[in-house]
């Protein structure tokens, strides 16, 4: 959340204040859609947002998102493999998963692994998306992937839908 804050409250040792988010990141309000945990098998956690989607009736998004989660998954596990280390699944790599939706209509599908990368998304990942970022945080990878404007859509503030 880009507007909480973290207070520590300490018997007089001195903790690092935490890092803020990157400025590169779009200052607008986004609301998590779902979020699927990953430590294993990624297929339930890919039809955990068709079905939301789909209970908003967001077809045209379904393939997009789909084709996304799916390449995030694949990227980090490219690239454990690639750094010997385990991908998703038990004793290996594990994270987060999550569909979000921001108040300029558009949506994004965001993975948060348990380690640090060094690598800039992928090839296969721009082309899937309008913009891909990545960045790490205190051992933590985040890469998020925003859909194009094509596949905006209008944006409701929590709450709002029953």
């Amino acid at each position: 959340m880009r507007t909480a804050h973290i207070y520590y409250l300490t018997s007089g040792r001195q903790i690092p204040p935490r890092q803020p988010i990157p400025a590169r990141l779009p200052a607008t309000d986004e609301v998590v859609l779902v979020q699927s945990r990953l430590d294993g098998e990624t297929l339930p956690k890919r039809l955990d947002a068709i079905k939301v989607l789909t209970d908003r009736m967001w077809i045209d998004q379904m393939v997009p998102v789909e084709q996304l989660y799916k390449e995030l998954v694949d990227d980090a596990n490219r690239a454990a493999r690639a750094a010997r280390e385990r991908g998703f699944g038990p004793d290996g790599n594990d994270g987060y998963i999550r569909l979000l939706h921001r108040s300029d209509d558009l949506l994004v599908v965001e993975l948060e692994e348990t380690r640090s990368r060094p690598d800039p998304p992928s090839g296969t990942l721009k082309a899937l998306c309008a913009n891909a970022i990545r960045y790490t945080e205190r051992g933590r990878t985040i890469t998020r992937c925003t859909l194009g404007r094509e596949y905006a859509v209008p944006f409701e503030h929590a709450g709002a839908r029953q």
